[in-house]
């Protein structure tokens, strides 16, 4: 192996093992007293301040995506992917992903 493969396979391991606590911390609470945010919960708190069920994604989708550029938020997906699952198992022949 030549230096400048070495080099990269360095910073390749490097950065990796850096970023390893971020990529882990982002799924996880790191506090015992925190609760992490599941379909669930999410269901919970939105029944808690009145919202509809039928409306926790819509929601959801925008908080998520005016938290994330809050001077600047990133627009909604608009685009319909055709589902057959969906179709088959919920009634609804698409899907609409976040973002």
């Amino acid at each position: 192996m030549n230096y400048i493969r070495k080099i990269a396979l360095f910073i390749g391991v490097g950065a990796t093992v850096a970023m390893t606590p971020f990529a882990v911390q982002a799924q996880t609470c790191t506090n015992s007293s925190q609760t992490p945010l599941t379909k669930s919960r999410l269901d919970q708190i939105a029944t808690n301040q009145g919202i509809p069920l039928s409306q926790v994604g819509l929601k959801f989708e925008r908080f998520a995506l005016s938290t994330l550029k809050p001077n600047d938020p990133i627009a909604s997906n608009r685009r319909l992917f055709p589902s057959p699952l969906r179709q088959i198992k919920a009634g609804i022949g698409n899907v609409q992903p976040d973002g």
